[in-house]
């Protein structure tokens, strides 16, 4: 999913805030103006609410278009491929998804797959919904706010005026909105129980560079010996199944290893990071930034070698506050030659995530 529906989203909602309080002009001078008996100005009411609405909808719509566009490559892939049961189960989701029925996390979340690829996409689709649905949380509750506001004075001007029939359609839209599964909180997309808060952790020796979701994790460097080690941990983050971490490297010492966890701020959780979970993307000759696509990354089936640590780096390594889980069953992988600064991404999965054993 592109993160541009983001940035657009943000501006829509500016844009959408923006005109409430002209909808709210707009509304009171129809509900002062109508006088005619099938009613107009609840209509037009009516109209002008879907209006804002869908302004403030469009970032989510653009998501489930890209989503439906992603899941129809991936369909174009499985049956290129020749993979019956991935062409299957893809289809049913495309069926699933463009049934045209209201958005309801739970039956979204019911549909589970054992097929990779779609399991990710799936994923990352609810992810970046549930973070859309929250930047317009506040705009959707004041315009509905705003659009109550108005029945209400419809429903008053007519009762005034003796028009109780009108009145009680007034009242019967009002009390509508309060069912609308577009603004019932139960319908919103839910956390999953796979995120939590978390640190990298990693030794090397040479330069690196980390990346969630295409943004910069800064870290601190506690070697003793900055211009050849690295000891280093990540800020805190929010990490889930579909997560994509890029790590960067490059070195010209000999030993030129990495080796990374991740760690719950709780402690009860861990992902060591296993060679066979790291793609390789090669030679990157700076260090701009760049968000790799899970869609290409998981075509990819490059691997890094296995590295090995000097004395140094494995004391480095066993004197870190981790789990006994992470020191263990992490793995060292190998960087590149040259001066160049070598690229290596990994897809957060379910299977990734390890409980830490109580001791």
């Amino acid at each position: 999913m592109s993160r541009s529906s983001g940035a657009g989203g943000k501006l829509i909602c500016r844009v959408a805030a923006r005109l409430l309080p002209l909808l709210v002009l707009a509304f009171s001078t129809v509900a002062a103006a109508q006088d005619t008996p099938d009613f107009p100005a609840l209509s037009d009411l009516k109209g002008k609410f879907e209006e804002a609405f869908a302004k403030l909808e469009q970032p989510i719509n653009d998501l489930n278009s890209a989503f439906s566009q992603a899941l129809k490559r991936l369909m174009d892939s499985e049956t290129a491929k020749g993979h019956l049961d991935g062409v299957l189960q893809v289809q049913k989701e495309i069926e699933a998804f463009g049934d045209g029925s209201t958005f309801v996390a739970g039956s979204f979340l019911e549909r589970e797959t054992s097929h990779e690829a779609l399991d990710l996409l799936r994923t990352k689709y609810l992810s970046e919904r549930e973070r859309l649905w929250k930047t317009g949380a506040k705009d959707r509750d004041e315009l509905l706010k705003n659009f109550e506001k108005a029945l209400l004075a419809l429903e008053q001007e007519q009762t005034r005026q003796s028009r109780l029939d009108l009145a009680l359609l007034a009242r019967q839209t009002r009390e509508a909105m309060a069912r609308d599964p577009r603004f019932n909180a139960d319908e919103a997309p839910r956390p999953g129980a796979d995120s939590f808060p978390a640190v990298i952790h990693f030794v090397g020796k040479g330069e690196v560079e980390l990346r969630h979701k295409g943004e910069r994790l800064s870290y601190r460097n506690i070697s003793t010996d900055r211009d050849k080690y690295i000891d280093g941990s990540s800020i805190e983050f929010q990490v889930e199944p579909g997560d994509v971490i890029h790590v960067r490297m490059r070195a010209t010492a000999v030993y030129r290893s990495l080796i990374l966890t991740i760690e719950s701020k709780a402690g009860d959780r861990v992902i060591p990071l296993a060679l066979e979970d790291y793609r390789y993307l090669g030679v990157k000759s700076d260090a701009a930034k760049s968000e790799p696509k899970l869609e290409e990354l998981m075509k990819i089936d490059a691997r890094p070698e296995r590295g090995s640590p000097d004395g140094d780096m494995a004391d480095m390594w066993n004197r870190k506050s981790i789990s006994n889980l992470s020191r263990t069953t992490a793995e060292w992988i190998k960087c590149g030659n040259g001066s160049d600064w070598h690229d290596y991404a990994v897809i957060v999965q379910r299977e990734m995530m390890l409980s830490v054993p109580s001791e």
